[in-house]
Parts: structure tokens; C-alpha cells; sequence
């Protein structure tokens, strides 16, 4: 279990490490990390131990501080607000959501006796557009020094956000035709698709399997620093992703009024 696997982790006196080195999934540092990331204590004793290049870890300036300024190229989107403001973060974020909730459930009482097929396909856009604004909360509340769990609930919320542009895509261009704006609302249902293929890009980008890779640089006094890298991809492509979304949510809501008001 999680608690046997940190006595493990614990019993070690130092663990070197090598800035130049790759330790993949079967390395016995890789095992070790994942067993030292079990619960907080062990985590604390395995920074005490781990050695960069034969300096202790508590050793490095680590770049990402208060003083350097936020960047979504290096910072993910919950290091934007203050801790003690992160509820208001989280309020926003949620009646966000809510309002593109709202736009689904718009589209199910004016479309839902269109066709049975769209009936069904209005129906799992309602679920993915819930199942998208749960892993987007997540990925706010998550810390990404869990490392394989902010990685999975950002895949799973990509995945979501793919599915559910692409079923838009599809309720529209079956919506619009015989209407007055079919063209308009034809071209916005391709951009739909076009956002479901940019996020599928960025989900099978092999750089997210070393993401947490930091860059070591040396300063001018010669002293050893670790920074994160420019982009730090799996942050850029959060933010990504999220654009995106925000892009997906008004494209629905304007084909919903187009093909509502004309």
C-alpha cells in the first residue's frame, strides 16, 4: 500500500541524480520518486535526500518564486490566483460553467423532438459539457506535483472537450440545413472541428510524457539553478485547451441563436 511503499521510499539515505540523465518508467530512480510521492511526510524526507549533481537539492535556487511574473507560457492556470484567493478563482470558474451548461440545455428544449438521433446526440453533449467543467475544476484543485494524476485529468478533460465540439459540430450542420443561415452556421460547425483536431494534437504531443522536466542553468555567480522550461508544455497546453474551450462555448451559443432567431 501507499504507506508501505513511503516506509520503503524513507529507509533510503540519499538518492543522487544526474541533471543530463532520463530515468524512464523502468529505472529505479523513476520507482523510487513514485514511491517517495506517496503521502506528504515522505515527500518532505525525499527532497532532504535527493542529490543533483553531486549538490543537495535544498542546494538549487528554484526559479519558480513569488517575485518572477506569471506567465501562462510556464504557469498553470491554478498558480494564477493567490491561495487565499482561490475560492473566488473557483467561483468564477463555476458560474462559468454553469452559463455553458445553460447553452446545452437550451439547445435540448428547442432541438430535443428535431430527430431521435438528435435527441441522443443532445443528450451525451449535456454529459460532456458536465464531464469537461468537472476535469476543468479538477485540474484548478490539483497541484501538479502529483504528477500522473493532473496529467490523466487533463486528458480526460481534452477528450471531453474534443467529444463535445465534435457532437456540436455535428447537431448543427444536421440543424441548420433547409434555414435561412445554413452557410453561416455550416462554417461555424467546421471551426468546431477544427478546435476537436487541434486539442486531439495537442493530447498525443510526446513532450507530455517528460513534462515535469526542469532546465538547470547557471548564473553568473556560478551558482546551479533549476527553472521550468519555455513552454513548460504541460501548463501552455492547459492553457491552450482552455482557450479552446471558451472558443467552442461561444461558437455553440451562436449557433444555437442563429438557427433559433432565423
Amino acid at each position: 500500500g501507499p504507506d508501505t511503499q513511503a516506509a520503503y521510499a524513507s529507509s533510503f539515505k540519499a538518492m543522487p541524480l544526474l541533471s543530463t540523465s532520463d530515468y524512464d518508467k523502468e529505472s529505479f530512480e523513476y520507482r523510487w520518486m513514485k514511491m517517495a510521492l506517496s503521502n506528504d511526510k515522505s515527500i518532505t524526507y525525499a527532497r532532504s535526500i535527493i542529490i543533483i549533481d553531486g549538490k543537495s537539492l535544498s542546494e538549487y535556487n528554484l526559479k519558480d518564486d513569488r517575485k518572477r511574473m506569471y506567465s501562462i507560457l510556464t504557469d498553470f492556470p491554478y498558480e494564477m490566483m493567490p491561495k487565499n484567493r482561490k475560492n473566488y478563482a473557483l467561483i468564477f470558474l463555476a458560474g462559468y460553467f454553469l452559463l455553458s451548461l445553460l447553452t446545452n440545455v437550451s439547445m435540448f428544449i428547442n432541438f430535443y423532438d428535431y430527430a431521435p438521433t438528435i435527441t441522443g446526440l443532445l443528450v451525451i453533449s449535456a454529459f460532456l459539457s458536465l464531464a469537461y467543467a468537472f476535469f476543468n475544476l479538477r485540474i484548478h484543485k490539483l497541484t501538479a506535483s502529483l504528477e500522473k494524476s493532473h496529467l490523466g485529468r487533463f486528458f480526460v478533460m481534452g477528450l471531453a472537450l474534443i467529444l463535445l465540439t465534435s457532437i456540436n459540430g455535428i447537431i448543427f450542420i444536421n440543424l441548420s440545413r433547409g434555414r435561412k443561415l445554413e452557410t453561416l452556421v455550416f462554417a461555424l460547425s467546421i471551426i468546431m472541428f477544427v478546435i476537436a483536431l487541434a486539442v486531439a494534437i495537442i493530447l498525443v504531443n510526446p513532450r507530455l510524457k517528460t513534462w515535469a522536466k526542469l532546465e538547470k542553468v547557471v548564473d553568473e555567480d556560478g551558482a546551479s539553478s533549476l527553472k521550468r522550461p519555455k513552454p513548460f508544455v504541460l501548463a501552455f497546453s492547459e492553457w491552450i485547451v482552455i482557450f479552446l474551450g471558451v472558443l467552442s462555448y461561444i461558437l455553440t451559443a451562436l449557433c444555437n441563436y442563429l438557427i433559433i432567431g432565423y
